[in-house]
């Protein structure tokens, strides 16, 4: 990166990023991930499979607890995450693998949600959305940080109500009370009472739901599909081509000082 003469993504997140992140794909496959309201392109075969994904009294090692009531006061919820505390080596998140378990069993909550295994299957994964946003639900992502935060773009563009992490691209691809909306997963109680101010508000006033969903595929139409990255990616390397002809740049500068640490970690 210190080499190039300038950086195009979709988010500033994905050029500070972290040591520990690396690049996003900018935008979701619109083949796969489409409005809920374009029954003709409705993959109605997968409903079946979908309703004993989310619904099923079948417990094993990758779907844990039962939904036994579909139809709560307020929504249903499902957690899609697999349980990874024999593989992980990480203590952060075997720390919280753990304290899920005594969650759910200091509060009896077997038969109160459904534990479902992170899904892998993207054509299944974008009318699973669908089936969601069908019956007014929303999309939580609740990581601390996203680089990017593709599965939001995924959500959105399936016309799903979102809630996502403030820290990262999500803060920048959600405009907050309009395409969508900011939580802190620091701040668990803050992020439920948005959650259930949400949906008492949709009891209200139905159409609430629907001016949260039309925003957020309005937002991801105006600023992060396929099309419109192209056409930047082609606008500004065409800017650059110039800029760099009449410029004469070749950054003879910049290479030297890179060969520098080169040289140093060669002798080193």
């Amino acid at each position: 990166m210190n080499h190039t003469d300038f950086i195009i993504t979709s988010t500033f997140q994905e050029i500070a990023g972290s040591k520990d992140t690396v690049g996003q794909y900018e935008s979701a496959d619109t083949s796969v991930y489409y409005p809920y309201t374009e029954k003709k392109r409705r993959l109605t075969a997968l409903h079946p499979e979908i309703e004993d994904l989310l619904f099923s009294s079948l417990e094993n090692k990758e779907h844990i607890c039962v939904l036994k009531d579909r139809y709560k006061p307020i929504c249903s919820l499902w957690q899609v995450g697999g349980d990874r505390r024999k593989e992980s080596k990480d203590l952060e998140e075997q720390a919280q693998m753990k304290k899920m378990y005594e969650l759910i069993d200091t509060y009896k909550l077997n038969g109160q949600f459904r534990w479902i295994s992170a899904q892998k299957n993207r054509v299944r994964n974008g009318e699973l959305y669908r089936c969601i946003a069908d019956t007014d639900g929303v999309f939580v992502q609740r990581a601390f940080y996203e680089a990017f935060g593709l599965t939001v773009v995924e959500a959105m563009t399936c016309g799903l109500p979102t809630f996502a992490t403030l820290h990262g691209g999500p803060a920048e691809i959600i405009v907050h009370g309009h395409s969508g909306f900011h939580i802190d997963p620091s701040h668990g109680e803050q992020a439920a009472e948005l959650l259930v101010n949400f949906f008492e508000r949709c009891k209200i006033d139905p159409s609430h739901w629907e001016i949260v969903s039309a925003g957020g595929l309005k937002r991801i139409q105006e600023k992060y599909t396929w099309q419109i990255y192209f056409e930047r990616l082609l606008t500004l390397g065409g800017v650059y081509g110039f800029w760099k002809h009449v410029s004469k740049l070749d950054r003879i500068e910049i290479r030297r000082y890179l060969e520098m640490f080169l040289l140093s970690i060669a002798a080193w």
